[in-house]
């Protein structure tokens, strides 16, 4: 063999195995920051079930509120109707039949 040959068989294995290492490392650096994504996602997502659910629970406090109004607002409403009925019939009862 000569020596020209040997040196491009060195060169070869020298740039197979820096290529072999540059992957490997490469592979270990792309798991690291898959990890790494997953990790966050869960994060945001964890973030976002809990506005989630805050929002959802002042939706259902202002859904109670809003049927509280309606209860006191239909209260309020007959008590106006029973004082309309009163004093329209104590009027019939002073005015006597016509």
């Amino acid at each position: 063999m000569s020596k020209d040959l040997i040196a491009i068989i060195g060169v070869g294995i020298s740039l197979a195995g820096l290529i072999l290492y540059s992957q490997h490392n490469l592979r270990a650096e792309m798991l690291d920051l898959r990890e790494e994504t997953r990790t966050e996602f869960r994060a945001v997502r964890s973030e976002m079930n809990t506005g989630f659910n805050k929002h959802l629970e002042a939706i259902n406090r202002l859904r109670e509120d809003v049927s509280q109004l309606q209860e006191r607002v239909a209260r309020q409403e007959g008590l106006m109707e029973g004082l309309r009925d009163a004093i329209i019939g104590s009027r019939e009862l002073v005015a006597g039949p016509g």
